[in-house]
């Protein structure tokens, strides 16, 4: 021991090595090139296409620039403005550019962007214009007095005032022929002339200046935002009020996204928030700065790239939000995922409380997009399938069996009594198995997937709530939660499917959610207590053989979560531990666990942001969050360095002296190929990953 010892000093202890991995410094933004302007700039407003953009300077000039080659902006014309012109907001209507300020909006020609047309400046009768709304050839103009000014604009270079509206709020967005005004509000605009509220939203008091619709929740901003659900234009319901959020731009990503990334008035950060929970939306990031950028005006996201001006230029960067890819809100809590293939397209079915499947296009992860959603009678907790019928386990309603050929017209084929409350199912070849909280295990011929046939049930003591089968698919391992008198996991020999028979348990948990077997280790989710392995290679005699948790090493301790499912994929363990989110561990000394990352779910504004399923996949993670939807984490780079033995990102002499220490007293640590010896053998893998630095 001494000489290896010694052994190792001579090879290392004069060496220290940065990895090659995880050197990301944490921002969301890349600089990728800048351009500067001619001038003092104080805002922009782009064209539809986004491949212009015509930015207000100081001295009462506008230039067009054209963008569509990023890395090489050009300004195209500048046009002279009145000199008592400035600017409060733009709107561009076909090719027209209005200018707001206090009571005068200023009209531009546009056409030609190399060729721009200063025409003339209209004083709205409305007073100070807070916002400008384009609709069928009227141009709806607001005003802080509750009066709203119209004009005919059939040629929008001339627009002709036709009629004020008096004691109505401003209009400010219009979706399917309904107006919402800036207080949200629904508008009939039957007749253009004489908008007229048709519902409200009482909670909302403040005047909104911008929307974003993300499919039926439509998302206010002002200065306290709002998203309301206005799938009942009559009546829409109010889903969430947050305040201090105020952003005088904002840019979804990817575009049309649920990622939003805001500009507060007044100051030269950026926020980062997720909105695909509209019932509960929270900040990834919050008053992060862009790189080199000491004073920025406003912001605009492109393609996953984010412009921003500041004074004396255009600043572009690439976007990023990892580890968070996308996210989409479901109808109701997310309980299970399963992804399936449609026509050459990824679908991702989520099983929701309130009794909804709802199915994703995930062609694009960083943009789900939701193609049906489908209603069963009850909270739909677990899901598998066979061919094209889904399995479907309900709280209360039963089994049922849903017909998801066409996955935009779902239809149900039966629903069977499993006894009491089914749990979970699982299908293995021609086989289904069901868990029923109260009745245990049921197994189902499927031989016929639409016509299951009862072949045996089997009492199991307690609450069952999940099955897991062994390779061979001769034993079952059913898990028992703490609402039964003790949680435990019953060992059933399934050799006959017609005749189950219990063999033996497991007990001692804190709780249980979901089993895993990976050979003979049988991974068990322990509550509010991390996980526990049981060597499973003697079903008479099963071995606990490790309790894992202790996640401190990871930031802001997330083994304060509970546990719900676990899963291996080569060395590494993923882990859904419910609040505190979602772990990877480097496993491939399964004795010898490593905490990799954490991926927070729950925020501070969130009460059950709960990881609780997942699918892992092309270095992506689908989650289920209970109260977080879909959400989709990039787990490529998770990747850690075994060797960086105290989660610096370097290797160097704290990292020889931890492992010299931990080899000394032979602690698992310092056993890298997991034979249970310490010698040559692990010192040979620390100097060649210590040598390349951790490739």
């Amino acid at each position: 021991m001494q000489r290896t010892l010694a052994t190792i000093c001579v090879l290392f202890c004069a060496l220290t090595q940065p990895l090659h991995a995880n050197d990301d410094n944490g921002s969301f933004a890349e600089p990728v090139s800048s351009f500067d302007l001619p001038g003092s700039a104080i805002n922009w407003i782009f064209n539809n296409e986004n491949d212009t953009v015509y930015i207000f300077l100081e001295d009462s000039q506008i230039i067009s620039v054209d963008i569509s080659n990023l890395d090489a902006p050009v300004v195209l014309d500048t046009v002279t403005l009145p000199d008592f012109a400035s600017w409060h907001f733009a709107r561009i209507v076909e090719n027209t550019l209005y200018i707001f300020q206090s009571n005068l909006f200023f009209i531009i020609d546009i056409q030609d962007p190399t060729s721009m047309n200063y025409l003339d400046n209209r004083k709205a009768p409305s007073g100070n214009i807070i916002s400008a709304t384009a609709h069928d050839n009227y141009l709806y103009l607001g005003a802080q007095e509750e009066s709203m000014a119209i004009y005919n604009i059939t040629d929008p270079s001339i627009p002709e005032f036709v009629s004020l509206s008096p004691n109505t709020n401003s209009l400010l967005a219009v979706i399917n022929d309904i107006g919402y005004s800036t207080k949200g509000e629904p508008l009939d605009l039957t007749n253009p002339l004489d908008p007229t509220p048709i519902g409200s939203v009482p909670q909302l008091t403040s005047q909104y200046s911008n929307f974003h619709l993300d499919q039926s929740v439509l998302h206010l901003f002002g200065s306290n935002n709002a998203s309301i659900d206005i799938s009942d234009p009559l009546d829409p319901d109010l889903l969430s009020l947050y305040p201090n959020f105020y952003a005088s731009n904002y840019g979804t990503y990817p575009n049309n996204g649920s990622i939003f990334f805001s500009h507060p008035v007044g100051e030269h950060t950026i926020r980062i928030t997720d909105l695909s929970l509209p019932s509960a939306p929270y900040a990834l990031e919050d008053e992060i700065g862009l790189p080199g950028i000491n004073q920025l005006n406003t912001i605009h996201t492109i393609d996953g790239q984010l412009l921003a001006l500041t004074p004396d230029s255009i600043q572009v960067f690439n976007l990023h939000t990892t580890p968070l890819v996308g996210s989409h809100h479901t109808s109701g809590p997310a309980n299970d995922i399963m992804i399936i293939e449609k026509s050459e397209n990824q679908i991702a079915i989520l099983a929701n409380d309130g009794g909804a499947l709802q199915f994703f296009n995930i062609n694009a992860p960083n943009n789900p997009i939701l193609l049906n959603t489908f209603q069963l009678p009850d909270n739909a907790f677990a899901i598998d399938r066979k061919d094209d019928v889904l399995y479907v386990a309900t709280e209360r309603d039963k089994l049922n069996l849903v017909d998801i050929s066409d996955i935009t017209n779902p239809t149900i084929i039966t629903n069977i009594d499993t006894g009491r409350r089914t749990r979970d199912v699982l299908v293995r070849e021609e086989l289904l198995y069901v868990i029923d909280r109260v009745f245990g295990l049921l197994i189902y011929d499927i031989s016929t997937p639409d016509a299951p046939q009862i072949l045996s049930t089997t009492d199991t003591p307690g609450w069952a709530t999940d099955i897991t089968i062994n390779d061979s698919g001769t034993t079952a391992y059913i898990a028992h939660s703490a609402t039964s008198s003790s949680p435990k996991i019953q060992i059933i020999d399934i050799t006959n499917s017609l005749s189950p028979t219990i063999i033996g348990s497991i007990d001692d948990f804190d709780d249980l959610d979901k089993l895993t077997i990976d050979g003979n280790y049988l991974y068990a989710t322990d509550g509010n207590d991390g996980y526990r392995i049981i060597d499973i290679s003697d079903t008479s005699n099963p071995e606990y053989i490790l309790h894992m948790n202790d996640f401190d090493v990871l930031k802001e301790s997330s083994d304060s979560g509970f546990a719900h499912e676990i899963q291996l994929h080569g060395d590494y363990l993923y882990f859904a531990n419910g609040t505190g989110g979602f772990v990877s561990i480097y496993n491939a000394n399964p004795l010898h666990p490593v905490p990799n990352q954490w991926i927070q779910s729950q925020f501070s504004n969130q009460g059950l942001a709960s990881t609780r399923r997942f699918i892992v996949r092309d270095g992506l993670a689908f989650t289920a969050v209970l109260d977080g939807g879909l959400r989709i984490y990039d787990i490529a780079d998770l990747a850690i360095c075994p060797i960086d033995l105290n989660r610096d990102y370097n290797l160097d002499s704290l990292d020889i002296s931890y492992f010299l220490g931990a080899f000394a007293e032979f602690e698992s640590i310092a056993d890298l190929n997991g034979d249970l010896n310490h010698d040559f053998y692990d010192v040979s893998i620390f100097f060649n990953f210590f040598t390349q630095a951790c490739p």
